[in-house]
């Protein structure tokens, strides 16, 4: 499950009336598995630190591909948030590549 959400204000002005709600945090990962005719696949995230027992997996289906693509390479590093999936589970959302120097 993904650590807490911090609540960040959601308002540049300052107003008394500014409304504080969860904003999604991105992640960073790769993409181990990706089934193109069925459009699912998983993204790993990157370690945070060395005493993580076995990194986190996130589920995903290819309408979460943020650039409309329908299509990621395996190995891809990408930047992703999450957001909880229609059957209850942690999935990835909003999907975006990340150039690798």
């Amino acid at each position: 499950m993904p650590s807490a959400m911090k609540p960040e204000l959601n308002d540049s002005s300052n107003s008394p009336n500014a409304v504080f709600h969860p904003m999604p945090q991105r992640r960073a990962g790769e993409v181990v598995e990706f089934d193109e005719g069925r459009g699912l696949g998983a993204i790993r995230v990157e370690a945070g630190s060395d005493d993580e027992a076995e990194p986190e997996h996130y589920l995903f289906h290819s309408t979460r591909i943020a650039d409309g693509t329908r299509s990621i390479s395996v190995g891809a590093r990408v930047e992703f948030s999450i957001i909880a999936g229609p059957e209850g589970r942690w999935e990835a959302n909003a999907i975006t590549a990340v150039e690798q120097a």
